[in-house]
């Protein structure tokens, strides 16, 4: 927050921000912008990529990247694409919140499997699911789910 920051919330898409100097409501960066600024900073520091070594993969300039993460100027789609393709991760996941890298990756990693790949994705998950309901004592991994794991 600087020094005329009062005051911050999000109105739809937008973020009004109150001048403490001129007690005007500013239009900020938009919630988006923010997402993809920090999910550009997360996916870095986890890759340990630097942004020349982004803008050099991605093709775009350095300033276009800062400009993104500096949350100056709304992203293109192309440069979104880019930016995904250079972090191997897919578009979407850049203005998805709450997810890590490895968490991108392995949804990325579904999201581009054929039926018989998200079958086998899925089986997988169900026996580590109930693996860890047997280490957990039977106990539900998921809330509401009604079976019961007791073995003799």
């Amino acid at each position: 927050m600087n020094a005329y920051d009062t005051h911050s919330t999000y109105v739809s898409d937008y973020i009004l921000t109150m001048n403490k100097r001129t007690g005007r409501k500013v239009v900020g960066p938009t919630r988006s912008q923010k997402i993809l600024s920090e999910k550009i900073k997360l996916l870095r520091d986890e890759k340990g990529v630097t942004v020349a070594n982004l803008s050099k993969a991605s093709g775009l300039g350095r300033r276009v990247i800062y400009d993104m993460i500096d949350m100056k100027h709304a992203a293109q789609v192309d440069s979104l694409d880019a930016i995904a393709e250079a972090l191997v991760v897919g578009a979407w996941s850049l203005l998805y919140p709450d997810a890590d890298a490895e968490t991108l990756e392995i949804i990325t990693v579904f999201n581009s499997s054929d039926t018989i790949g998200k079958e086998i994705f899925r089986a997988a998950l169900l026996s580590c699911k109930e693996r860890l309901s047997r280490r957990l004592g039977g106990e539900n991994v998921e809330a509401g789910n009604q079976s019961s794991t007791n073995h003799r």
